[in-house]
């Protein structure tokens, strides 16, 4: 069977480096995407909550979806959980 999809939404920086030590152990589990934010990316909070929710609504209805999120990332998390629910998509 198709493993959960865990995305990881990262803090101000835009980079992976804080989860970096846990991923190996967490993608026996989990297929394991990161969303890195370029240094000279300047979209907006809606637009970045746009472009996650739009990626995860490509992904099966019955595949399990956990959202992680650090710092910025935690609040973004929060804005694409709703989202996905209002397109009828919710998290469980």
């Amino acid at each position: 069977p198709e493993l959960p999809l865990l995305l990881y939404l990262p803090g101000f920086d835009g980079t992976l480096v804080s989860p970096w030590l846990q991923l190996p152990a967490l993608s026996t589990d989990y297929d394991i995407v990161g969303l890195a934010i370029p240094m000279e990316d300047r979209s907006t909070f809606a637009s970045l909550v746009d472009k996650v929710s739009d990626r995860l609504l490509t992904e099966p209805a019955e595949r399990r979806v956990v959202l992680m999120g650090e710092s910025f990332g935690g609040i973004l998390t929060l804005a694409v959980a709703l989202a996905l629910e209002r397109a009828g998509r919710p998290l469980s």
